[in-house]
């Protein structure tokens, strides 16, 4: 009897052992995506230049851009010291190409670029992507951790349409979902 209370306490010192050393070392992730300022996409072509050489919401060339975000990364442990991650990432995901409401013939998602631009950066050194966008899964903005437990940044996002001629007046949609990612 006293062999079994022993080993049961040994059992219990030992969970509890292994409980306080997982908690010491458990990474502790926060990710937050604030959009400041921008939403829709409203791209109307109006005229023969817009359907010759696309549209543009936001200024490519380093102005005001049409979407304003801002990206927070804490990696942390339970014990408060710097995590384990290399930084993370803003990813721009799309499932389907730009979609026509009427009859009119789908657009390619390659039709739709989109370009960044670092606004502020704290504790991350950030590299910014200008590209096509493409299904799946398109990186945007790369951010390496500095050993720091928090990063933030302040981007800004135009997007590029360029529909070509020969297409029908319609109203065309499609989802771009935002994600932070760890890397």
């Amino acid at each position: 009897m006293i062999l079994f209370t022993k080993n049961k306490t040994v059992f219990l010192f030992s969970l509890l052992f292994l409980t306080i050393q997982n908690l010491a070392t458990a990474q502790i992730l926060t990710k937050q995506l604030h959009v400041l300022r921008g939403g829709n996409l409203p791209f109307v072509f109006s005229s023969l230049n817009d359907y010759t050489n696309g549209k543009t919401l936001g200024d490519t060339l380093g102005g005001n851009n049409w979407t304003r975000l801002s990206l927070s990364f804490t990696d942390t442990t339970a014990a408060g010291e710097d995590g384990t991650s290399n930084g993370f990432q803003f990813i721009i995901n799309v499932s389907s190409n730009i979609i026509a409401d009427g009859s009119s013939p789908d657009l390619p998602i390659d039709s739709l670029r989109v370009f960044s631009k670092v606004i502020s950066s704290e504790n991350s050194i950030l590299t910014a992507y200008n590209k096509t966008l493409l299904l799946g899964d398109n990186l945007i903005i790369d951010a390496t951790d500095t050993d720091i437990l928090t990063g933030h940044a302040i981007i800004e996002l135009s997007f590029r349409l360029n529909v070509g001629m020969g297409r029908s007046p319609d109203y065309y949609y499609t989802d771009l979902v935002f994600i932070l990612r760890e890397k």
